[in-house]
């Protein structure tokens, strides 16, 4: 059996995201007095996730996406006198400090880390990652962590998996494959820079008929056994 070179997303991929921003949110807009604005929660999360892809697409910096998405939710609500640089501050600690988990990781991870070399690849902020795979008893199964502040590059650039394969011992492509939920991140990525992608469409989202991975798998389960028949081929 071939040992693989395994590129893993953090978030939705490992970490559960959404259950944690909804947490750190909450926490963070019950502090200030604004959980009673109506749907105030969901709106945050949408304009967050908008706020990833334009930083995705370059199109603002990571500086800027620390304040914006603030900026844009009191706008919407005509909320005055609350500094969104401070405000994120207090989410970004509130973010760190909730280490979810999705269903089922460690099971699959202590299945497949002695096997394999595993490493992650996350757009994020350094402090707020590592506290948090530190807290979900995470770090044991990867070799290596790469976060987008801390190289200064970004998933889906190729020059963030450049970097990536510069910086791993040994780094072979014909055995590197890219794990991820995002399409526009994790697997354009793959395609930006000739690695293989498995899609973990666990959410079942839509294709995006521009942006094809190698494979896709929805459950860990699925993912299990793609490793296994990848490291026999």
């Amino acid at each position: 059996m071939k040992r693989l070179i395994l590129l893993l997303d953090a978030d939705d991929t490992i970490l559960d995201f959404n259950r944690a921003e909804t947490i750190a949110i909450s926490k963070v807009l019950e502090r200030y007095d604004l959980l009673s604005y109506k749907d105030i929660v969901t709106n945050y999360k949408s304009i967050n996730s908008q706020v990833w892809s334009e930083y995705e697409k370059n199109i603002i910096t990571r500086e800027e996406l620390a304040y914006i998405r603030f900026d844009r939710l009191f706008d919407m609500y005509d909320i005055k006198g609350i500094d969104s640089k401070k405000i994120c501050e207090e989410y970004r600690l509130a973010l760190a400090n909730t280490p979810t988990t999705i269903y089922g990781v460690k099971k699959f991870l202590n299945s497949i880390y002695k096997k394999h070399n595993l490493y992650i690849i996350t757009n994020g902020i350094v402090h707020t990652q590592k506290t948090r795979f530190k807290l979900a008893n995470l770090d044991k199964y990867f070799i290596d962590v790469f976060i987008s502040e801390s190289i200064n590059m970004r998933k889906p650039d190729k020059e963030f998996f450049d970097y990536v394969k510069n910086n791993i011992a040994n780094y072979n492509n014909d055995i590197a494959y890219i794990i991820g939920d995002s399409l526009t991140s994790d697997i354009l990525g793959g395609i930006n820079s000739s690695i293989k992608t498995i899609w973990f469409n666990k959410k079942n989202k839509k294709k995006i008929p521009d942006i094809v991975p190698n494979y896709e798998v929805k459950s860990y389960d699925e993912l299990n056994i793609l490793l296994d028949k990848l490291s026999k081929d």
